[in-house]
């Protein structure tokens, strides 16, 4: 069994260094021992017609099966291989390999089993091939497919094999018949191995379990540079919990870094992930609910108290699912960004700042533009499309949403006039300009525009551009509709403001906890995401912008005139009337239908009217609807 464990330390290894092609591999003249007719997995991230495999000789063979690649002793012997990335010319490892002469019958066993509904936790084998070792039971993996997977080398003269699953490594959880009572080994004919290898495969069922483990730990993930704080939070909460319960804390708290984007690609990717509590994109919530069906809703009141009391609505909005019908709170805010106005204070005046209009006077003055867009995509261009109005802060607009784009919306009367408006402002000799070339910053510069609506990782951009004494940041202007751009119940005069996109991190729980140690993981994400945390991590990490809606108002970490400190105060300002972004991950068909079946190209085509195709509002209300189209269908419909 030391081999097995010697093989799988060899999987973990390969698996590191293929998935990330960018680290220099470390796993050069490797020593590796196999037998003869022994077959091991190498679970490289290449296909296979793009490596290259060389010094095998009669030593080895490698071979290219549906799961995956593998490498067979065929006589006993010594040779290197060498395994080489044929696109780039890389040599990716190489292993001094010993094959020894297997001296009994050997048979190659790969196991795949599912588990009762509801299960999630570990899932181990034991049996001949492991000498029913409880120390040596094979951990199986879990894959996409919810099943449990693995692979075991088994040498034997007998003509069959017992064996038995459970979910801990000690006798009294094992697996159980219908009702959870005790079962004996499952027994299996050796009969039928598949040649050259003696391939056998095991498809099974558990039924039950006798007992399921309960670990009496929390795994935490945090962003990799707030580690370090929230370890001291950590040790705070469990000094604080001995003194309030007279007792020490019943779980041991694991906490690790991991970036909030990461946890859906790791569960996408199959890859190893435990976390019982953790930070996430907003944008990913909806996928790892039904995708994975990995969060659970937060259950107790205070924290769900938190989440209503300290954010806005459309935060709460974004932090919140439907499921069977029921919404669900399942995130806690805490970070969040948003786009602001970069403007030059050298043309532009406090009070112009504050409307297009005004902006707009001063670009006349000056011969100017009044600003330019970062590009013209569904993201830096959706200013317009994703104006409120300022006096309800409501908008008829329906952004297509996972599970529910036949919901999407775009032909409403507001959007039409929002979009006349912005026709006339983006053909004005001293309005805006429609960017489809990513230069932004020459246009700031030389002065031809002088202002431009950017995220808050375009800061740097704009200080360099025009200097950091001149460089203003306010919060996305206003604008008013004219009789001209008034369509159907929307009347001359009425007041827009401008909108924004804005992205929200959340720590979110993981389904199938016991109902005490959920709300344990609960009671440490209510103080992770504390308006008090808030504050100190932005006092330290002045990147970090907090969700909570008062931060403005009661942060005194906020306060002060230097450049970062308004930036964030200019972001929770824009946070009362911005959208978060619903349309799930990047892969996700409400984000395809958004930002990649044409959609934009038609929004900026309104805005130019281009070719003079939509210089009514009649056009402009016939190319919303296909936009709303593609937003639902993915395609244009008629």
């Amino acid at each position: 069994m030391n081999k097995i464990k010697g093989i799988l330390t060899l999987l973990i290894a390969l698996f590191f260094l293929t998935s990330c092609e960018k680290k220099e591999s470390g796993f050069i003249n490797e020593k590796l021992t196999i037998y003869t007719e022994e077959l091991i997995k190498l679970d490289l991230n290449y296909d296979f017609e793009d490596l290259e495999f060389s010094g095998m000789g009669d030593i080895v063979r490698i071979f290219d099966y549906p799961e995956g690649i593998y490498i067979a002793g065929l006589q006993e012997g010594n040779t290197t291989v060498r395994i080489t990335y044929k696109p780039k010319g890389k040599l990716i490892a190489s292993f001094n390999v010993t094959v020894k002469l297997n001296l009994g019958k050997s048979y190659n066993l790969n196991f795949s089993v599912s588990v009762p509904d509801g299960y999630i936790g570990d899932v181990y084998v034991l049996g001949d091939f492991n000498n029913w070792d409880l120390e040596e039971a094979i951990k199986l993996t879990k894959s996409q497919d919810g099943k449990y997977y693995g692979e075991a080398y088994l040498k034997t003269e007998e003509k069959e094999i017992e064996y038995k699953y459970f979910n801990y490594n000690e006798w009294a959880y094992g697996e159980g018949d219908l009702l959870g009572g005790h079962i004996d080994n499952r027994k299996s004919s050796l009969e039928g191995a598949e040649p050259p290898f003696n391939l056998l495969y095991f498809d099974d069922e558990i039924l039950s379990w006798e007992k399921v483990y309960l670990p009496k730990n929390i795994k935490i993930y945090v962003e990799p540079h707030l580690l370090d704080f929230y370890k001291e939070k950590v040790e705070e909460y469990v000094a604080s919990y001995k003194e309030k319960h007279g007792q020490d804390l019943d779980y041991y708290i694991e906490i690790s870094d991991m970036g909030s984007g990461d946890a859906a690609f790791m569960l996408q990717e199959n890859l190893p992930f435990d976390a019982d509590l953790f930070s996430i994109m907003n944008a990913d919530l909806e996928k790892l609910i039904n995708d994975y069906n990995y969060l659970a809703p937060i259950q107790t009141a205070e924290l769900l108290a938190q989440v209503e009391n300290d954010n806005y609505y459309e935060f709460i909005k974004a932090a919140t699912a439907k499921v069977l019908g029921e919404e669900y709170v399942f995130g806690v805010p805490y970070i969040a960004q948003t786009s602001v106005l970069y403007y030059n204070k050298h043309y532009i005046s406090d009070e112009q700042v504050k409307t297009w209009e005004g902006i707009m006077e001063a670009a006349q003055i000056k011969n100017r533009k009044a600003t330019v867009t970062i590009s013209e995509d569904g993201y830096n261009n959706a200013f317009l499309l994703l104006a409120k109005n300022a006096q309800t802060n409501e908008t008829t607009l329906r952004l297509p949403l996972n599970g529910s784009t036949q919901n999407a919306f775009a032909t409403g009367d507001d959007t039409i006039s929002v979009m006349s408006w912005g026709q006339q402002f983006f053909n004005f000799q001293n309005g805006g300009i429609l960017n489809n070339r990513f230069d932004w910053e020459h246009h700031f510069y030389n002065g031809s525009s002088i202002s431009v609506i950017g995220a808050s990782w375009n800061y740097e951009k704009a200080r360099k551009a025009i200097g950091r004494d001149v460089l203003g940041i306010a919060p996305l202007p206003k604008f008013t509709i004219k009789a001209n751009n008034a369509y159907g119940s929307i009347n001359a005069g009425t007041l827009f403001q401008s909108g924004a996109f804005a992205e929200v991190k959340m720590f979110v729980v993981r389904s199938g906890m016991t109902s005490e140690k959920q709300a344990i993981v609960e009671e440490i994400a209510k103080i992770f995401t504390s308006k008090e945390v808030q504050e100190e991590i932005f006092s330290i990490y002045q990147e970090d912008v907090p969700a909570y809606k008062n931060a403005n108002e009661e942060f005194s970490a906020l306060q002060g005139s230097d450049h970062k400190l308004l930036l964030a105060r200019t972001q929770i300002e824009v946070f009362k009337y911005a959208t978060v972004k619903p349309t799930g991950s990047w892969d996700s068909v409400a984000t395809i239908n958004y930002y990649s079946s044409g959609g934009p190209q038609i929004i900026a085509d309104i805005l130019r009217n281009t070719d003079n195709t939509y210089s009514t509002k009649e056009k402009i209300k016939e190319a919303l609807l296909r936009v709303e189209n593609i937003w639902k269908n993915g395609e244009e419909k008629t």
